[in-house]
């Protein structure tokens, strides 16, 4: 009960936000939701997570950058990868410059499903 009355007046006014806060851990001091076993991923999972998403993306651009028969443009798009799926963002001169790009990332990912492909071609001015 003291902890109530003592956020309800540290936010003053923001009563709803207090309110908010009681009900996301419950009311318990010191419990989280990992504590409430919702399922929440520890610190040492999602840091392993983030080093297997780090690695792929490294891993992808290095492919990406030694393939020689890519223009600048290709060599230089965006890739980001979060739990294990990969996001290629970024203009592309041809259709099979693009197609290069996501079947590396495919073969990275061992699947086509995991490969968000938002890559774009850019039209080439002809005159």
């Amino acid at each position: 009960m003291f902890r109530k009355k003592m956020i309800v007046r540290a936010f003053g006014l923001g009563l709803a936000s207090a309110v908010m806060v009681l009900a996301q851990d419950g009311g318990q001091p010191g419990k989280t939701k990992s504590d409430n076993g919702e399922g929440a991923k520890s610190a040492a999972d999602q840091r392993e997570i983030h080093a297997a998403d780090l690695h792929l993306t490294q891993n992808l651009q290095a492919a990406i950058r030694a393939d020689k028969s890519l223009s600048p443009d290709a060599r230089n798009v965006k890739i980001s990868s979060q739990g294990g799926r990969v996001t290629l963002k970024g203009r592309v001169r041809s259709e099979e410059e693009a197609q290069k790009i996501v079947a590396k990332a495919i073969v990275l990912t061992s699947s086509d499903g995991n490969v968000d492909n938002q890559l774009s071609v850019k039209l080439v001015n002809t005159k």
